[in-house]
């Protein structure tokens, strides 16, 4: 069987952002521009705007068996954690992201994002961290874990999608791994 599927699906050479971008089918007054790729962001799984109009992107670079093989992930529970959060900018003003700055990193599944007080709230299993920068450079200078304990087993069942809600509350998902 497996032999039958690789000759049914061969890989495919990548192709640049651009080249993809053309293989979309709109429906009629709608658009599609091309604001980041590679090397300025890798494995995104989520983006938000700050009040500042930076984008926040979260790489989960370590989907799906972090950096070490599927068996010995899952037997462990443990791995270097090597998730990143991006700062990415628009410098020269033409709508498109010119400037990548790494934010936080060795992040462990980091899932999702919320803006408070200058900072962001991040999900990172089996944590949600707190990260600030305080002197203008882009670069997280505190960082404090505000909670742990949510299980770090099936990476589709993670915590994850952290909303502010209507009642003031941040709210996050998860699955099988509360």
């Amino acid at each position: 069987p497996a032999d039958s599927l690789a000759k049914a699906l061969p890989k495919l050479d990548p192709v640049s952002p651009e080249r993809a971008e053309q293989t979309f089918r709109l429906r009629n007054g709608f658009q599609m521009e091309l604001l980041a790729a590679e090397p300025l962001v890798t494995d995104p799984v989520a983006m938000q705007y700050d009040e500042n109009g930076l984008a926040y992107v979260i790489e989960m670079n370590d989907y799906p068996y972090t950096d070490k093989s599927k068996d010995e992930a899952w037997a462990e529970q443990k791995s270097a954690p090597i998730g990143k959060i991006r700062i990415l900018e628009d410098v020269d003003g033409d709508g498109k992201f010119d400037r990548s700055t790494v934010f936080a990193e060795e992040l462990s599944w980091p899932t999702g994002l919320a803006f408070w007080k200058g900072g962001v709230y991040v999900s990172a299993t089996p944590d949600i961290w707190y990260f600030k920068d305080t002197d203008g450079d882009h670069k997280a200078d505190i960082r404090r874990k505000v909670f742990t304990g949510f299980r770090k087993f099936n990476v589709q069942a993670v915590m994850n999608n952290l909303k502010w809600g209507l009642d003031h509350h941040i709210y996050g998902a998860g699955g099988s791994n509360g």
